[in-house]
Protein backbone atom coordinates (compact mmCIF):
# COMPACT_ATOMS: atom_id res chain seq x y z
CA UNK A 1 0.00 0.00 0.00
CA UNK A 2 1.58 3.32 -1.05
CA UNK A 3 0.59 5.54 2.26
CA UNK A 4 2.14 8.75 2.96
CA UNK A 5 3.12 8.71 6.71
CA UNK A 6 2.76 12.26 6.96
CA UNK A 7 -1.67 11.27 6.52
CA UNK A 8 -3.13 10.50 9.51
CA UNK A 9 -5.60 7.99 7.63
CA UNK A 10 -5.39 7.26 4.37
CA UNK A 11 -8.74 8.05 2.85
CA UNK A 12 -10.96 10.78 4.04
CA UNK A 13 -15.06 10.96 3.43
CA UNK A 14 -15.61 14.19 3.53
CA UNK A 15 -18.83 14.82 3.55
CA UNK A 16 -21.24 18.55 3.02
CA UNK A 17 -24.68 18.90 4.52
CA UNK A 18 -27.10 21.14 4.95
CA UNK A 19 -30.67 20.89 6.38
CA UNK A 20 -30.25 17.28 5.65
CA UNK A 21 -31.75 15.85 9.07
CA UNK A 22 -33.90 13.16 6.77
CA UNK A 23 -31.01 11.47 5.50
CA UNK A 24 -27.60 12.42 7.92
CA UNK A 25 -27.96 9.29 9.74
CA UNK A 26 -28.20 6.77 6.96
CA UNK A 27 -25.43 8.33 5.08
CA UNK A 28 -23.19 8.19 8.11
CA UNK A 29 -24.27 4.74 8.55
CA UNK A 30 -22.92 3.69 5.00
CA UNK A 31 -19.68 5.20 5.76
CA UNK A 32 -19.51 3.71 9.22
CA UNK A 33 -20.42 0.09 7.46
CA UNK A 34 -17.22 0.07 5.27
CA UNK A 35 -15.16 -2.99 5.26
CA UNK A 36 -11.28 -2.26 4.74
CA UNK A 37 -8.08 -3.15 5.62
CA UNK A 38 -6.72 0.70 6.14
CA UNK A 39 -7.24 3.42 8.07
CA UNK A 40 -10.33 6.40 6.97
CA UNK A 41 -11.82 9.51 8.72
CA UNK A 42 -15.49 10.83 8.41
CA UNK A 43 -15.05 14.86 8.17
CA UNK A 44 -18.92 16.21 7.77
CA UNK A 45 -18.95 20.06 7.00
CA UNK A 46 -22.70 21.43 8.10
CA UNK A 47 -23.52 24.65 6.38
CA UNK A 48 -25.77 26.26 9.16
CA UNK A 49 -28.32 23.91 9.11
CA UNK A 50 -31.65 24.89 10.66
CA UNK A 51 -32.97 21.67 11.31
CA UNK A 52 -32.53 18.75 13.49
CA UNK A 53 -28.68 17.94 11.40
CA UNK A 54 -26.88 19.46 13.72
CA UNK A 55 -27.68 17.20 16.61
CA UNK A 56 -27.90 14.37 14.80
CA UNK A 57 -23.96 14.94 13.66
CA UNK A 58 -23.12 15.83 17.22
CA UNK A 59 -24.83 12.15 18.12
CA UNK A 60 -22.46 10.49 15.59
CA UNK A 61 -19.18 12.33 16.69
CA UNK A 62 -20.08 11.19 20.05
CA UNK A 63 -20.80 7.52 19.55
CA UNK A 64 -17.40 7.70 17.26
CA UNK A 65 -15.13 9.98 18.27
CA UNK A 66 -12.14 8.96 16.56
CA UNK A 67 -13.87 8.73 13.27
CA UNK A 68 -15.86 11.22 12.84
CA UNK A 69 -14.32 15.10 12.66
CA UNK A 70 -17.08 18.29 12.16
CA UNK A 71 -16.93 21.34 11.09
CA UNK A 72 -19.99 23.56 12.11
CA UNK A 73 -20.57 27.04 10.29
CA UNK A 74 -22.57 29.87 12.18
CA UNK A 75 -23.57 31.21 8.51
CA UNK A 76 -24.41 29.49 5.55
CA UNK A 77 -21.13 29.60 3.10
CA UNK A 78 -22.79 27.39 0.27
CA UNK A 79 -22.34 24.76 -1.68
CA UNK A 80 -19.34 25.50 -3.05
CA UNK A 81 -17.67 26.56 -0.10
CA UNK A 82 -18.61 24.02 1.83
CA UNK A 83 -17.77 21.92 -0.29
CA UNK A 84 -14.13 23.45 -1.02
CA UNK A 85 -13.80 23.77 2.94
CA UNK A 86 -14.57 19.72 3.66
CA UNK A 87 -12.03 18.83 1.35
CA UNK A 88 -9.35 21.64 2.53
CA UNK A 89 -9.85 19.86 5.69
CA UNK A 90 -8.44 16.22 4.81
CA UNK A 91 -4.82 15.72 4.89
CA UNK A 92 -5.39 11.96 3.49
CA UNK A 93 -3.76 10.72 0.57
CA UNK A 94 -7.32 9.81 -0.92
CA UNK A 95 -10.60 12.11 -0.42
CA UNK A 96 -14.11 10.60 -1.62
CA UNK A 97 -17.00 13.21 -1.60
CA UNK A 98 -20.65 12.36 -0.55
CA UNK A 99 -23.62 14.62 -0.05
CA UNK A 100 -25.32 14.40 3.16
CA UNK A 101 -28.27 13.02 1.52
CA UNK A 102 -26.97 10.05 -0.54
CA UNK A 103 -25.35 6.74 0.90
CA UNK A 104 -22.87 4.00 -0.04
CA UNK A 105 -24.51 0.39 -0.84
CA UNK A 106 -21.86 -1.20 -0.77
CA UNK A 107 -19.86 -1.66 1.87
CA UNK A 108 -16.89 -2.61 0.36
CA UNK A 109 -16.70 0.68 -2.05
CA UNK A 110 -14.35 2.09 -0.28
CA UNK A 111 -11.67 -0.51 -0.20
CA UNK A 112 -12.34 -1.58 -4.05
CA UNK A 113 -11.67 2.24 -4.58
CA UNK A 114 -8.83 2.45 -3.18
CA UNK A 115 -7.22 -0.76 -4.59
CA UNK A 116 -7.71 -0.05 -7.49
CA UNK A 117 -6.02 3.17 -7.52
CA UNK A 118 -3.74 1.85 -5.31
CA UNK A 119 -2.75 -0.92 -8.56
CA UNK A 120 -2.94 1.70 -11.05
CA UNK A 121 -0.89 4.29 -10.47
CA UNK A 122 -1.64 5.91 -13.36
CA UNK A 123 -5.45 7.06 -12.39
CA UNK A 124 -5.56 10.08 -10.31
CA UNK A 125 -9.25 9.64 -9.80
CA UNK A 126 -11.95 6.71 -9.73
CA UNK A 127 -15.75 6.57 -9.46
CA UNK A 128 -18.77 4.17 -10.11
CA UNK A 129 -22.38 3.92 -11.15
CA UNK A 130 -25.01 5.95 -9.16
CA UNK A 131 -28.59 5.15 -8.68
CA UNK A 132 -31.14 8.55 -8.80
CA UNK A 133 -33.68 8.00 -5.56
CA UNK A 134 -36.24 9.65 -4.56
CA UNK A 135 -37.42 10.66 -1.06
CA UNK A 136 -39.64 7.35 -0.93
CA UNK A 137 -36.65 5.18 -2.19
CA UNK A 138 -37.99 4.59 -5.42
CA UNK A 139 -34.99 4.18 -8.02
CA UNK A 140 -35.57 6.98 -10.88
CA UNK A 141 -32.71 5.96 -13.24
CA UNK A 142 -29.04 4.96 -13.20
CA UNK A 143 -26.49 7.88 -13.87
CA UNK A 144 -23.24 6.22 -15.49
CA UNK A 145 -20.35 6.80 -18.31
CA UNK A 146 -19.37 3.57 -19.74
CA UNK A 147 -17.04 5.74 -21.94
CA UNK A 148 -15.45 7.74 -19.65
CA UNK A 149 -12.40 5.95 -19.42
CA UNK A 150 -9.81 8.60 -20.38
CA UNK A 151 -6.41 9.16 -18.44
CA UNK A 152 -6.13 13.32 -17.27
CA UNK A 153 -3.49 14.65 -15.54
CA UNK A 154 -4.61 16.00 -12.13
CA UNK A 155 -3.66 19.78 -13.12
CA UNK A 156 -6.46 19.81 -15.57
CA UNK A 157 -9.03 19.50 -12.94
CA UNK A 158 -7.13 22.51 -10.69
Amino acid sequence: MIYNEMCMSLLSVCIRTHNQERFIGEALDSVLGQKTLFPFEVIVSDDASSDGTIAILKEYQANNPDKIRLLLSDTNLGGPRNLKRVIEASNAQYITCLDGDDFYTDEYKLQKQVDFLENHLEYVACFHNTWFVDAAGNKLGLFNKPNFHSIHDAHEFI
